[in-house]
This record gives structure tokens, sequence and C-alpha cells, in this order.
């Protein structure tokens, strides 16, 4: 095996092999029990989505390859592997755990729906490779999935590159990549699916953070690249919404389509608390929805509120539909439906903001270069927002 000698030891009738991540995997069977748990040399358990349904709950993972179930949660994590569009992956509600993807590449179907689901859960993803997510699963009526799933307002979820806490790391072509895509008709992208809109205590989008990786997201119509499905927030009483993203590195290519924000909610949702403080961002919507924010939905009112764009090195693109006069960041009904939108520069930077047409026709904001918090208002549908060295 390639990348070093591999570490095994034999207690109990089960063979643990232990790898490194780019090792090849030679399992160390033991011919009296043919048991076999294979780990990585950070202990966590490899599984093979190509071999079967991976899930994973309070007693640790069942499939992907496994003889057998384990018995209990791997502290370590899971190392998750294999290609795919049969079969996907679950994390079961009130888990907490830790997920490598590797290369990993599911297609979701009809019976699937989604390709990764962590709902209710407290979950982080770590990416090495090019991992491809798309969601096939979604009708003009209320049915879809998503690349990428996780419903409710409760868990958390976190999507990382490998060297994500390596302090002063900026990500390049080197970091992990996720490719999720929603690719018909209410098929999500990263968020909520509309298939369970309608269900108590599983609408809505929250508690999300990427603190790094290469991720390019769209959503199918009337949903947002990241946020909350179709008419998410019309069900009891507008409880269930898009709320509370955090970045803070990556680069990050996003994108609505008709109805749907680049990051927000999707047709019909509120958007509140989006928290940029590293990375670089791009987030484009598509027909009747702004790059970051709230799109039409069966009215015109739906809020953008709570978001907050710092850093020094951060740069966020946020392009909203031209044909329908859509913010680069905002709400479909206007600046009334808008409060809270703020840009702060880090100690020794100063803040700039294009309010324009594109990357070359642009006007700066009434206010730029600025030097402490600053409201964003813009009136076109090109807007970037970006920091520099402080200069008298």
């Amino acid at each position: 095996m390639g990348g070093g000698l591999s570490r095994f030891k034999n207690t109990e009738n089960i063979t643990e092999t232990f790898l490194d991540a780019d090792e090849t995997i030679v399992p160390l069977v033991n011919k009296v029990s043919e048991k076999s748990l294979k780990k990585t040399k950070e202990g966590q358990t490899m599984l093979d989505v190509s071999l079967g349904n991976i899930r994973i709950n309070q007693t640790g993972a069942s499939g992907g390859g496994l003889s057998e179930a384990e018995t209990e949660l791997n502290p370590n994590g899971y190392y998750i592997t294999g290609k795919t569009n049969s079969y996907n992956v679950v994390v079961a509600k009130g888990v907490k755990t830790a997920l490598t993807l590797d290369s990993v590449e599911i297609a979701s179907n009809g019976s699937t729906q989604s390709c990764v689901i962590v709902s209710h859960a407290d979950v982080t993803i770590t990416l090495r490779g090019i991992n491809k997510l798309d969601c096939n699963y979604g009708t003009t009526g209320s049915v879809g999935g998503a690349a990428l799933a996780k419903e409710g307002m409760d868990g958390f979820l976190t999507v990382q590159c490998e060297y994500a806490d390596k302090e002063g790391h900026q990500c390049d072509d080197s970091c992990g990549t996720l490719i999720a895509k929603g690719n018909v008709p209410h098929a999500g992208a990263i968020g909520s699916t509309i298939s369970n809109a309608g269900k108590a205590g599983e609408g809505g989008f929250c508690n999300f953070r990427i603190k790094g990786g290469n991720l390019e997201v769209s959503g199918g119509t009337h949903v947002a690249g990241i946020g909350s499905a179709c008419n998410t927030q019309s069900y009891f009483g507008g409880v269930a919404y898009t709320k509370n993203i955090y970045i803070s590195g990556g680069n990050i290519k996003t994108t609505g389509t008709e109805c749907g924000p680049g990051i927000g909610g999707g047709f019909g949702a509120d958007f509140d608390g989006l928290y940029i403080t590293g990375g670089k961002i791009e987030a484009r919507g598509g027909k009747n929805a702004p790059g970051i924010g709230t799109s039409v939905g069966d009215a015109d009112t739906y809020k953008l509120k709570n978001v907050h764009i710092s850093g020094g090195d951060t740069v966020v693109i946020a392009i909203g539909d031209k044909s329908t006069n859509m913010p680069g960041i905002g709400a479909a009904g206007g600046n009334d439906y808008v409060s809270n939108v703020t840009a702060e520069p880090d100690p020794g930077y100063q803040g700039y903001i294009q309010d324009g047409t594109s990357l070359e026709d642009y006007s700066f904001m009434e206010g730029t270069p600025f030097h402490g918090k600053t409201n964003i208002r813009v009136g076109r549908f090109y807007t970037k927002v970006y920091f520099g060295p402080f200069r008298d």
C-alpha cells in the first residue's frame, strides 16, 4: 500500500485497520470471525456509499459496506467515499458527529429524494477532493428534495475544508470542493425541502456555517441556492424561514433560480441573520430574486434583516435580477422590508461598497470608504462589498 505502513491490531476476534486517508483500503479480515472494521489513521470509520445506504444514529453507523452495524457512535466520526445514484447518507435526529466526504458523488432519485440528510443533528462536514451532490427529485407541485438537506429550525451544520482551523488559511484549489445542485423544479441545493415544509417542525433552514472549502451551489425553481424551500413560511403561523447563516472562509459561488436568491429565503420566506466574517462569496439571484435576501412569494412582504459583512480580506458580490429590478442585497418588496444590513471593516482596514450593473459599471455608495459600521444602501442589481488597508 502507498503512503506508508498500516498499523493494525486484533482483539476479541475483531480486526481494525488503520489507514492514511490517501491509502488504498485493503481490509485485514480475521479468519475466525470474518469481521472487519476499517478506520483511518485518525480513527474515523470508513464507509463507501456505493455499497449501500449509510445511516448514522446514536448507536453508530450501518450500511456503506459494513458487514454489521456498529454498536456505538464513533467519537472520531466517519470517512465517506463512493459514487452512487441508488443510495444516500442520513444522520439521525439528535446525533452529534463529524463526516469527511472524500470525492463522493451522489445523485438522488424518487426513492432517496435527497443526497445527504442532516436534519435536527449537529454535523460537521469536512471536504476532501471534489464532491458532487445532485438532487434530481422535484416537480412543479409540492415535491422536492435537496442535495444537502437540513430541515427545521434546530440543529447545526458546518461545512469546511481540512485546513479551516489553521490560522491565516485562505482556500485555494487545493482545498476540498462541494458542488451541490438542485437539477429540477423545487429541488434544493443546500437547505430545507418543499416535501417536508408542511410537516410540523420540519420547515425552515437555520444554523448553517461555512468555515472553508470551494462551494458551487445552485437550486431548482423557487428555491434559494442556500436557504429554505418554497412556501416554507406559509405553514404553522410563519415560524419556519431562513435564519442564521455564518460564513468565515472559503470560496463560495451560489445561484438561485426564479424566485430564489443565491442566499436567503426561497419563494415566500423571510431571511433573518447572515454573518460574513471572511471568504470570497458570489451570490446570484434568479428572476424576481436578489443575490442575497428575500424574493417574491405569494406577497412581496418578506423581510430581510440582520446581515453583517465584516473583515479585512472578505469579498462579497451579490447580483440581483436586472429584468425584474431586484437588488444585489435586499428584499423583493423594497427597502421598507430591509433592516440592519451593515458592513464593518476590521481594525486597520476601511470598507468599500460598489453599487452598479457590473464589476466595471458602478459608482461607490455614498460614504465610501468607511472606517466603522455602515448601513448598506444600494439601488442597483450588482453590489460588491470589500475591504482594504486603512489609508488617510
